[in-house]
């Protein structure tokens, strides 16, 4: 969804695989990376987006070199996104500290730092969480619109079939 969303705003999206390029998510749904993460200069991405799920979620906080990378992003003010479960791993990058952020509701007190916030979609500097599956539209039109403004959120929110409230319209 969210790779679809942003493709549908002219973004060049690379799924980039940590473990493989065969990735099986938390319920069994496969996705074929287009890169191996290993090798790619993700200097080179406008954004840096992880996905959700527990199992992911761990490997992705085990992978120093992702951690790295989110370190690196974060202090030079580079977009960050995560959902559901992958707060978890901005964590453990030690990339939530003074921010405001939210994510799946079970993994909050997993988190257990100040700033989390109840709510779908929270966007504080360039960092954008959501709380899960069925807020990918929402965060993806997000960051459409604080990259590329209202407009391309609510074209690419029109195309999808969804209110343009989403879009921040």
């Amino acid at each position: 969804m969210l790779a679809d969303t942003l493709r549908r705003g002219k973004w060049r999206v690379a799924l980039a695989g940590v473990t493989g390029m065969s990735l099986t998510g938390s319920r069994g749904v496969r996705v074929l990376a287009e890169v191996p993460w290993r090798g790619t200069n993700h200097e080179e991405f406008d954004v840096m987006i992880l996905p959700g799920g527990r199992e992911g979620t761990t490997r992705l906080a085990s992978e120093e070199s992702v951690l790295e990378a989110l370190r690196e992003r974060a202090s030079a003010n580079k977009w960050i996104a995560a959902v559901c479960a992958a707060p978890l791993v901005l964590k453990a990058a030690g990339v939530l500290n003074g921010r405001r952020f939210t994510s799946h509701p079970s993994v909050k007190d997993e988190i257990s730092l100040p700033g989390w916030e109840n709510r779908r979609v929270v966007a504080d500097g360039h960092l954008v969480t959501s709380q899960g599956p069925g807020t990918c539209f929402e965060l993806a039109l997000e960051l459409l619109r604080l990259l590329n403004g209202r407009a391309a959120a609510e074209d690419a929110a029109r195309g999808l079939i969804l209110p343009s409230t989403l879009a921040g319209g």
